[in-house]
C-alpha cells in the first residue's frame, strides 16, 4: 500500500498534522529547502524556501519518495535544487522526476510537468512513451504510477489539454495518475480502468508571506503575501494497492489554519459530481477575480498594492 498526497510546503515551521499516513506515503516538494541567504534567486517570479524540512516530526515518519517535478523546485537556481534534494536524500528518501524511481518492488515512479514554459522536467512524448516501453520489458509486473504538474491554478475541473495527455499515458501503459499544481481538488476520472487524479490539492502549505519577484541584482521586488482559501485547504489522500492496482480508500484533508487533519472518507464518484459540470465554470470565475483582489489589497498597510495589480495584470492579462 502506498498513500499519495497533495502539494507540500512547509515554508513555516509552525505547520503540524494530526492525519498521519498509516502505510508509505509520496508527496510533491513545492518549496526549496535551505536558508535563502546564501542561494540566487531566480528573478520575477513567486520564490518559495524554507530551512524546514522535518518530514518525520509533522507526519510521524519521513516519505518514502517526493516529487520535484514542479514550478519552484527551481526557484533558487540549481544550488537550491541540489542541496535540496542532497539534504531529501540524507533523510532516506528518495526522489521522484523524470528518470525511473522504484518506490517498491513493484512500482516505478516518474514525475512530470505540462506547463506554459518548457524546462528539464516537461514532459516529451517520444521519449516518454520508450521508458514506459522499456519498464515493462524489464519487469512484466511493474506498476507505473505518474505524478504530473499541470493544469490552471485554482481551476476546479481539469483542462482539456489535461485530459487529453492523461488518456495517452494511459494508452501508453501508466497504471495511475496523481496530479498537482492547481492547489485545489479537481476531478477523479476512470479511463480503461486506470485511474486519474486531477489535482489532490493542498496537503500542508502555509500562508504565502515571502520576498518575491527579485531584480538581476539579488533583491526582491516585492513581498508576495497570500492567505489560502477554503477550497485551498482541502485536499485528497489517496491509498494505492499495488498488489491489485486498485484504489482502496480516498480521505478528504482540511488544512484549519497550521494543522492538516482528516475532514472525512469519501467516494469517487462524489468527487466527479461536485467537480464537474456547468458550476464548476462559475465557480473557477469567482475564484479568479476574488483572488485578485485579495492577493493585491491590503499589503503593507495600503488598500491597493497598484504596482502588484500593474504587474499581475502584465503576467496573466
Amino acid at each position: 500500500m502506498i498513500v499519495f498526497l497533495g502539494d507540500v510546503a512547509l515554508i513555516t515551521k509552525q505547520l503540524s498534522s494530526q492525519f498521519k499516513p498509516k502505510y508509505p506515503y509520496v508527496f510533491n516538494l513545492e518549496y526549496v529547502i535551505g536558508e535563502k541567504e546564501t542561494y540566487i534567486p531566480r528573478k520575477n517570479k513567486i520564490n518559495l524556501c524554507s530551512e524546514n524540512a522535518d518530514f518525520e516530526k509533522v507526519f510521524g515518519a519521513n516519505p518514502i519518495a517526493v516529487g520535484v517535478a514542479n514550478n519552484h523546485i527551481l526557484d533558487y537556481e540549481r544550488q537550491g535544487y541540489e542541496n535540496t534534494v542532497s539534504t531529501v536524500t540524507q533523510k532516506g528518501v528518495q526522489i521522484i522526476q523524470t528518470m525511473p524511481c522504484y518506490v517498491s518492488e513493484n512500482v516505478c515512479m516518474m514525475a512530470y510537468m505540462d506547463l506554459e514554459t518548457s524546462t528539464d522536467f516537461s514532459i516529451h512524448k517520444e521519449s516518454f512513451a520508450k521508458v514506459i516501453e522499456e519498464e515493462r520489458t524489464k519487469n512484466p509486473n511493474v506498476r507505473i504510477v505518474i505524478q504530473m504538474h499541470w493544469g490552471i491554478e485554482n481551476q476546479p475541473k481539469q483542462s482539456a489539454r489535461q485530459k487529453a495527455l492523461a488518456h495517452w499515458m494511459i494508452d501508453q501503459g501508466v497504471d495511475l495518475i496523481i496530479g498537482h499544481h492547481p492547489h485545489c481538488i479537481q476531478p477523479i476520472e476512470k479511463y480503461k480502468g486506470k485511474y486519474i487524479f486531477y489535482s489532490l490539492g493542498n496537503a500542508l502549505f502555509a500562508d504565502i508571506n515571502q520576498p518575491s519577484h527579485y531584480d538581476e541584482n539579488g533583491n526582491p521586488k516585492r513581498i508576495y503575501r497570500f492567505k489560502w482559501q477554503k477550497w485551498n485547504r482541502k485536499s485528497l489522500a489517496v491509498t494505492y494497492d499495488e498488489t491489485n492496482n486498485t484504489i482502496t480508500a480516498v480521505e478528504e484533508l482540511y488544512q484549519s489554519a497550521n494543522e492538516l487533519r482528516l475532514s472525512k472518507k469519501i467516494q469517487l464518484h462524489g468527487i466527479v459530481k461536485k467537480y464537474t459540470g456547468n458550476l464548476s465554470n462559475v465557480r473557477y470565475l469567482f475564484r479568479k477575480y476574488w483572488l485578485f483582489f485579495v492577493s493585491n489589497s491590503f499589503v503593507d498597510g495600503k488598500l491597493f498594492d497598484f504596482g502588484a495589480i500593474r504587474s499581475e495584470l502584465k503576467e496573466n492579462g
